[in-house]
């Protein structure tokens, strides 16, 4: 059965803790790579688009 971890040991408590830290922190680390991902994608893209319409846009005459 799970326990609570206020019921646990000291050194048991401790090595929850310690896990808890851990998960949090991995998956953390996940989330903020993926952001990092979808904003350097997102940039990329919209600077591919701007190149993209200079090249389609008709040229014209200096005034």
């Amino acid at each position: 059965m799970q326990k609570y971890i206020e019921e646990l040991e000291s050194g048991d408590r401790r090595v929850a803790n310690n896990w808890t830290i851990v998960s949090f922190s991995l998956y953390g680390s996940i989330l903020a790579g993926l952001l990092l991902y979808a904003a350097v994608e997102q940039n990329r893209d919209t600077g591919l688009l701007a190149a993209d319409a200079q090249a389609t846009a008709p040229a014209t005459a200096p005034r």
